[in-house]
């Protein structure tokens, strides 16, 4: 489980567990961000780190 984890930091994100199951929470420059701070991110910021989320659920 521990490299899992890894690799879904090298992509900017940060694995969380709950009742549900996995969730993975964004990262930018090292903070962890709630729904509305991603929402605030410029555009291609978003679509950067979409792409990466995609990485990380294959």
């Amino acid at each position: 489980m521990g490299r899992i984890k890894k690799q879904v930091e090298k992509l900017s994100f940060k694995l969380q567990f709950t009742s549900d199951g996995a969730v993975t929470i964004p990262v930018y420059e090292g903070k962890e961000l709630t729904d509305e701070e991603y929402d605030k991110l410029p555009e291609d910021i978003k679509i950067n780190m979409k792409k990466k989320r995609l990485k990380s659920d294959n």
